[in-house]
């Protein structure tokens, strides 16, 4: 089955990553106040991705094992761990921290599937994805608001034909964080839908899903 088969490629990319991936950064951002040199950003930045990737090959693969026995701490560190990679990457641009509702779900129906948590988990996380939404919301608005040449800058790329206000930002601020937080939700939740229907958890439908829904959030 397909799911099966890209089950520990997922997780190896989800937990192994993150090691290089942090210590790169640190190993670039550390040297910041103290130099220019574009060689010693070089040298200190891969650095850092050798050692994380030394330690990603030694704990990733437990983490891979037992990926369903894996600590609620740890699954929301790792989730906010990414979500503040996208964001920064991004600049401040939340729309593509959308993307990460996909591997929740699919994380949350193969634990339905196969760690023995019932449909309500699917619910949970989708709850949870969605509050991280609302929070990277949250901080995207503050920098866009902070910037007194957000409006400027968006009438450079966009090239609408009219003027764009500091209303009309504000307006997009509100109405497009409403749609992602909404759409953060159901993209989690009809990702783990469908994934736990492949998986032999029989047809769930979106209504399903948020009546089984345990609403303890902490409970995982």
């Amino acid at each position: 089955m397909l799911f099966e088969r890209i089950e520990k490629p997922v997780y190896a990319i989800m937990f192994g990553a993150i090691a290089p991936v942090a210590l790169f950064l640190t190993g670039w951002w550390v040297m910041v106040p103290f130099t220019k040199n574009g060689n010693i950003f070089l040298l200190t930045s891969l650095s850092g991705l050798a050692a994380g990737l030394l330690i990603s090959w030694r704990y990733a693969p437990a983490f891979v094992r037992k990926a369903y026995d894996v600590p609620p701490y740890c699954l929301i560190a790792v989730y906010g761990f990414y979500s503040v990679c996208l964001l920064g990457f991004f600049m401040g641009v939340p729309v593509f921290n959308i993307t990460l509702g996909l591997p929740a779900g699919f994380y949350a129906a193969m634990k339905c599937a196969k760690g023995g948590k019932d449909r309500s988990y699917i619910t949970r996380t989708a709850v949870l994805t969605t509050v991280f939404m609302l929070f990277v919301c949250a901080v995207s608005a503050v920098i866009a608001l902070r910037d007194p040449y957000t409006a400027r800058n968006l009438q450079g790329m966009l090239r609408p034909g009219f003027e764009i206000t500091n209303s009309m930002v504000l307006a997009l601020i509100v109405i497009g964080g409403m749609f992602l937080v909404a759409a953060q939700y159901w993209l989690t939740a009809l990702t783990g839908k469908y994934v736990l229907g492949k998986m032999g958890g029989g047809h769930l439908s979106c209504a399903k899903i948020f009546a089984d829904g345990d609403r303890n959030l902490y409970n995982f």
